[in-house]
């Protein structure tokens, strides 16, 4: 009687295994985005940054200058192959938003602070 258990219990087992791998292989992947982005602590000083991009500032040499997160910022902002499940709220829909080479039309807060995202 206990074999037959385990044998029935094994084969639920392959079956659900089978099943979630099928379902895993038929799933479209999730969007991973190369994106550069410029935070400040506040509106005001985005909106500075902001106007000096409308007037053809580099983004990149903006970031750099004037980010406060310091771990893109030293890249010239940009952040490579981010998973859209992994990022902030915000982010993620600003750049749902974007195509590739926009920029955000106006600053947007966040947790983080007051941010600018440029899709690459």
């Amino acid at each position: 009687m206990e074999t037959r258990w385990i044998s029935a219990t094994r084969k639920a087992y392959l079956a659900l295994t089978m099943i979630l791998a099928a379902a895993h292989a038929w799933a479209e992947p999730l969007p991973h985005y190369d994106f550069r982005v410029i935070i400040s602590k506040d509106k005001a000083s985005m909106e500075q940054i902001q106007n000096k991009l409308n007037a053809g500032a580099d983004f990149g040499k903006m970031a750099i200058e004037n980010s406060i997160d310091h771990n893109s910022a030293k890249n010239g902002g940009l952040i490579r192959q981010e998973p859209a499940h992994r990022l902030q709220r915000d982010f993620a829909e600003e750049l749902k938003s974007l195509k590739p080479g926009q920029r955000s039309s106006k600053p947007r807060n966040s947790e983080f602070g007051w941010f600018v995202i440029k899709l690459e």
